[in-house]
């Protein structure tokens, strides 16, 4: 998305513009949008003063700028989610995975841990992330034999 400022007089100089866009490599935020549309309020040129229409469109765009944000904020919080489900899901399982040597090793899932940005999956003591999991087995449905109970009233 571009933002464009208008009625800049021809004194407002470039490096001054320049320093008022100046934003991270993620780009403009509400408050630098908020801050550039002030600047260009106070340094316009009386003469030619912002439309209205040009001012409807620059907040609309601050408006759209903010909706994009908080859904970019929400789409994050869900993957984040999803990705916890899925290592959740693998407990029990039985998995391969690239172990830190570089060979393959397998092993069945006992826990998983979410103290760093992303989940580890524990296996054998080991944590393992979820991009070095190559294959995944479901745990066994093997039924169980129950256990024979004494009958009652014998000795």
């Amino acid at each position: 998305m571009t933002t464009t400022v208008t009625g800049l007089p021809a004194d407002y100089s470039a490096a001054q513009a320049a320093s008022a866009a100046s934003t991270s490599a993620s780009g403009l935020d509400k408050d630098d949008f908020l801050q550039l549309l002030v600047t260009s309020l106070q340094y316009q040129d009386p003469t030619e003063p912002m439309t209205t229409s040009e001012l409807m469109q620059q907040s609309t765009q601050l408006s759209s700028m903010e909706q994009l944000q908080e859904l970019t904020t929400l789409a994050g919080q869900s993957f984040s989610l999803q990705v916890q489900g899925v290592a959740l899901d693998l407990v029990g399982t039985t998995v391969e995975y690239l172990a830190q040597n570089g060979s393959r090793a397998t092993g069945v899932v006992s826990s998983v841990d979410f103290s760093g940005t992303a989940p580890m999956l524990v296996i054998d003591g080991t944590k393992v992330g979820l991009g070095d999991v190559a294959t995944v087995t479901p745990a066994s449905s093997s039924p169980t034999t129950p256990t024979p109970t004494p009958a009652e009233g014998t000795d």
